[in-house]
């Protein structure tokens, strides 16, 4: 075997690569490139170079010329699949306790030149546990010896525009030798370059060679320590990559307690001196928690799981919830929140936020079993509490309920009248996609005419609040069905609200007031003097914003759907109020009503038979 292998390789190399070669061909590697001689023995590395009559491998190491007049097959591997394979290669290595065997691995793959960046970080990362075991190895020369080649290859890489790798090899050489002034000298000039400085080069110098051995107190990297850590915290609140979270997390940390030992780094700046000051607990919280307001969950979760495992902190918890149920793991956001709560001294609060969570395990149980209607029901015990949901329960119910409403009414004829107009609402709340948005309020426009309503009256005097007589109320409803076409039903999600305001005088109000409150007949004046009349009106489902306002649009109605709150139109008269019904009310709840009252009468049983109400249009 050797014979055969010795004709196409020069002398000079037979001896070094006959071995290698041998456990090669015997040993399957199953990585990188490869060649396939004429007599069918296999060479498995890296192609590094070639020319008209070679090709020059790398195998493991070691660089083989192979004449091309003896391949018959060559595989040849993408650069950045080749890194990734030296890299599984040098983690491995390290596993086995061979540092230089890694050291030669990742030198390997870093001469490829890997395009993906995820690839570049990950060779930094093994660097830096290569030279943590270089460190506590080999005399101060040896050390001093591979600082100054490091260096020599971080200047190489600078000169050819290759400043990444520079600055990757500078750091090398600092963490090899943090006593190397000619490295220290070269960095300095490289941060005072220009006008903006490489903050995070200078986090890594000051981490890697300064912190806390090697101070220097004139370094050019100290008055930057505050732009640093707002820097790294920006960083760490935008990235989605974990790897990098992990490392700008760990040099925050790292200069949050230098700042502790040297507070006259902090500086003057109001802005940073504030976020320095707050607690490192208090910023990871936030940064992570705008993560999950953007819905980024799993990347939420790996920055927690970065700074907090679960269990440990209490704000970090309550994250971890909210993250596992935009995650849709509930049961385990349900346990956390349980914990918390306990922690907590019992909250309600949260105990409330715990039982729903669990409403939410129970929910996907019954629908998972086919249960659609108890899957449902269960949903609208949270989706209607009073109490305010984490947002994320909020949007999980609302979507979940959309989905199981929506293959109900797809499945055909359902008892209830407002199914349709509801899955519209559902839909506009929270549909996940633009496009889902726009098609439930579409379909809500043409659902809300033959919606019944839930009628929602407040009666005041004078702007102070009455108590009225049920009859009252029916009244006022019969009233707005017949000119108006309108159905009411008390069990209606959906919600029509007016807030009726009678102006009279001071005398007639109190005897008013007081026969409506008691149910008491009075003796009013002849005629009862009603000298003015004030509505405001607006229509509500409880995943929507209003659907009235005084300028509506789809755009805006869609700008505001995490507003909770009404948006009212204030209206002056009886009139007034005719005339919105008129022009306004039909685009949004009645499209169909053709007959509208001319004026709106105040309800026989509201002023008694004798009285004669006078709406504000009709005085002076």
């Amino acid at each position: 075997m050797k014979n055969r292998f010795a004709a196409f390789i020069p002398a000079r190399l037979a001896r070094v690569a006959m071995p290698l070669i041998a456990a090669v061909v015997l040993t399957p590697a199953a990585w990188a490139d490869r060649i396939v001689t004429d007599n069918d023995r296999t060479l498995e590395g890296v192609i590094q170079s070639q020319n008209e009559y070679y090709i020059n491998i790398n195998v493991r190491g070691t660089l083989v010329p192979v004449p091309r007049s003896r391949i018959r097959e060559i595989v040849v591997q993408k650069p950045n699949e080749n890194v990734r394979l030296l890299l599984d290669k040098a983690n491995e290595s390290l596993r086995r306790n061979q540092a230089s065997v890694a050291r030669a691995q990742l030198e390997q793959a870093r001469a490829l030149n890997a395009t993906d960046q995820k690839l570049r970080d990950e060779m930094s990362q093994l660097d830096r546990k290569i030279v943590t075991i270089e460190r506590s190895g080999g005399t101060p020369e040896e050390r001093r010896h591979r600082a100054q080649d490091l260096l020599r290859e971080a200047k190489d890489a600078y000169d050819r525009v290759q400043n990444d790798l520079g600055n990757e090899k500078l750091i090398e050489a600092l963490r090899t030798d943090p006593s190397y002034d000619a490295a220290h000298t070269l960095i300095d000039q490289k941060l005072n370059q220009g006008n903006r400085p490489n903050l995070m080069l200078a986090a890594e110098y000051f981490a890697e060679a300064l912190w806390p051995d090697n101070l220097k107190s004139d370094s050019t990297v100290i008055p930057m320590l505050p732009k640093i850590y707002s820097e790294l915290a920006e960083r760490f609140g935008e990235t989605t990559d974990a790897e990098r979270a992990s490392r700008y997390y760990d040099l925050q940390d790292l200069l949050s307690k230098a700042f502790v030992q040297h507070p006259e780094w902090v500086g003057n700046d109001p802005e940073l001196k504030r976020m320095i000051e707050m607690p490192m607990n208090d910023l990871m919280a936030d940064l992570i928690g705008r993560n999950i307001a953007q819905g980024q969950y799993q990347t939420a979760l790996d920055k927690l799981h970065i700074w907090m495992e679960p269990g440990k902190l209490p704000l970090a918890d309550t994250l971890y919830a909210r993250a596992d149920i935009g995650q849709k793991n509930y049961a385990e956001a349900a346990r956390l929140l349980d914990e918390v709560a306990a922690a907590s001294g019992g909250s309600t609060q949260l105990q409330v936020q715990a039982k729903a969570a669990r409403r939410l395990v129970e929910a996907q149980q019954n629908a998972a079993a086919g249960k659609t209607d108890a899957a449902i029901a269960t949903l609208e015990t949270v989706f209607y509490t009073p109490e305010q949901m984490i947002p994320e329960i909020r949007e999980a119910v609302g979507q979940r309920l959309a989905e199981l409403k929506g293959l109900k009414l797809k499945g055909g004829a359902s008892p209830n009248p407002w199914l349709p107009a509801e899955v519209a609402a559902l839909n506009l709340r929270f549909a996940a996609e633009q496009k889902g948005r726009e098609d439930g309020y579409s379909q809500l426009r043409k659902s809300l005419a033959y919606v019944p309503w839930r009628l929602d009256a407040v009666w005041s005097v004078n702007g102070n609040a009455m108590t009225v007589q049920p009859q009252i109320n029916d009244a006022l409803r019969n009233m707005l069905s017949t000119p108006m076409q309108i159905q009411f039903n008390a069990n209606s999600p959906f919600t029509l609200r007016m807030q009726i305001d009678l102006g009279m005088s001071e005398a007639e109000g109190q005897v008013f007031v007081q026969s409506m409150e008691t149910g008491n007949k009075a003796n009013f004046p002849q005629p009862l003097n009603v000298t003015g009349v004030k509505f405001s009106v607006d229509a509500s489902y409880p995943a929507l914003p209003p659907l009235l306002s005084a300028e509506w649009n789809a755009q805006s109605l869609l700008a505001q759907k995490d507003q909770a709150k009404g948006i009212k139109i204030p209206l002056a008269s009886t009139a007034e109020l005719a005339t919105v019904i008129q022009k306004d009310l039909p685009k949004f709840i009645a499209p169909s009503v053709r007959q509208l009252p001319a004026r709106l009468r105040i309800p026989e049983p509201l002023a008694g038979p004798e009285a004669k109400a006078t709406p504000a249009a009709e005085t002076k």
